[in-house]
Formats: structure tokens, sequence, C-alpha cells
């Protein structure tokens, strides 16, 4: 006879048993569930300010579908990826801000449901959409991931060029090597169009500091404070001092940790800013 050794009324001393283990609870384990993709590392040359990104993926559209003979491109993913880009810049701009309109106005809605006052009903408001633009075709999840595999293609194709870089903004912010002693930041001016006059993009490294502090000055002028910056780029959108007369605008930067600059200044860089 065999007995388990948690039966009843069996004793281990009982003479004619044979012991056994007893069975094991049957497994309630579930299979792992499948890991979500992670996303795609943003680029560098992509802007990292959401307001900025449309402009740069309607550029991108914009322009890509003329180089698909100079770089060998295939005309059907070219016009794929086009559409993932005017997708994007849809959603990322338009109806992103009309959603986060909208969404100013729930709770002064709900304050006045719970404890408002008034003879009349209160109606909710509701989200309409921005009607999509001429040429704008909704798109597969992916959109920007799938542009980003694309720019890969364009940078390998044989007639790829800085030019051709420079006019689809796929070119990321080169900055010269550090110093010697790494005690001042390493920063770079780019000329931007903007919607009165020129800006200035300064792409900045932070060799491991928390942010930048920065200053500035136009045409020799005093040096004032313009921000403290803990993510590249920094945008200097200021207007001109005198409409439409061009200025020159100077940079330098300083470490900053904890709350306090630190180091040395990094070489004053220098720019024309015009209409």
């Amino acid at each position: 006879m065999t007995a388990l050794w948690n039966n009843p009324g069996t004793t281990w001393n009982q003479p004619g048993l044979v012991w056994a283990p007893a069975p094991l609870p049957p497994s309630h384990t579930q299979p792992n569930p499948p890991k979500k993709p992670k996303p795609m590392k943003r680029q560098d040359y992509f802007p990292n300010r959401l307001g900025d990104q449309p402009e740069w993926l309607t550029n991108f559209a914009d322009k890509i579908t003329g180089y698909t003979a100079v770089l060998n491109l295939d005309p059907d993913e070219v016009a794929a990826r086009v559409a993932d880009a005017r997708w994007c810049a849809h959603t990322i701009g338009a109806w992103r801000t009309n959603a986060q309109e909208f969404a100013g106005t729930i709770t002064p809605t709900v304050e006045m449901v719970c404890s408002g006052s008034g003879a009349a009903p209160v109606v909710l408001p509701g989200f309409t959409a921005p009607a999509l633009p001429a040429g704008v075709v909704a798109q597969l999840p992916g959109a920007l991931d799938r542009v980003f595999r694309f720019v890969k293609t364009i940078k390998n194709a044989p007639g790829f060029n800085d030019i051709i870089g420079n006019d689809l903004g796929v070119l990321g912010s080169e900055v010269p090597p550090p110093p010697p002693g790494g005690a001042a930041p390493r920063i770079k001016l780019i000329l931007e169009q903007g919607a009165a006059n020129q800006i200035v993009r300064l792409t900045f490294v932070k060799d491991g500091h928390q942010g930048l502090h920065i200053e500035s000055r136009i045409n020799g002028g005093a040096w004032v404070f313009l921000a403290i910056d803990t993510e590249s780029p920094y945008l200097d959108d200021r207007a001109l001092q005198v409409p439409g007369t061009p200025e020159v605008r100077e940079y330098r930067a300083r470490f900053w940790d904890k709350g306090s600059p630190n180091g040395d200044w990094c070489d004053v860089a220098k720019v024309t800013v015009g209409v």
C-alpha cells in the first residue's frame, strides 16, 4: 500500500506502507505577455519641441519627392513616407492643439455642473476634431518611426550629400570636439527662418552636466541672461530690435548644475540675424 505524506490517519511507522511524495498542485502560471515594442529613439536632426516638429515633417514631405531620381529611391516608398510625414504633421500640429484646447474646457464644465448656478441646464461641450487637410490620409501606427527608418535609407544612398541633407533637415547638429579639460560647453549656432525674422537654433553638448546657463548680446551691447536649458537645442526666437534691420547676436554659455552656473565661459559664437 502506498501512502502520501499528508494522508490523514497514517503514521510514519505504520507497517506495510510505502511512502510517496504528494502530487504538486496544478500550475496557475500564465505565459509571459508579449513585450510592447520599444519606441524608436528620437533622432538628433528631429526637433525636440513638439511645436517645431510639424514644420520639419512638412518640409520633409514637400521636398523628398524631388530627390527620388537623384537618390534612386523607390517611388512607392517615397509616396508612402510622404503620407506618413503629412499624417504625423497634422496629428502633432492641428489635431493636438485642438485637443489640448478642448481639454482646457473640461475642468470648468465639471465645476459648473457640480457647483455652478444658473437658470438653464448645462450643455456639455464636445470635441470636434479638425478636418484633415487636402492630401492628408490617416496611416497605420508607427508613421514617425517609418519616416526615421527611411531617412537612414536616404543617407545611405550613393547620391546623398550635405546639400540634400540640409535641404531635407536630416543632418544632425555637428559639434566640435571637446576642448582640453572639458571645462566649457560646446555650442553651435544655426540660422532658421521664422515667421517675422530669422531665428537662432543654439545646439550644445552638456558633457554630463545638468544643463547650460546661456547669455546673449546684440550689436556689441551688454550681456543679458537668456535661459537655463537642460535639453539641446535652445531656440532664440526674439524679434529684431529694429524691425527689418539685421543685427549681430553673440552667445556664450557656462555649465549649470544644482541651481548654479559653473566652469568657464565657452568661446563666444556670433551670427547675423536678418528678416
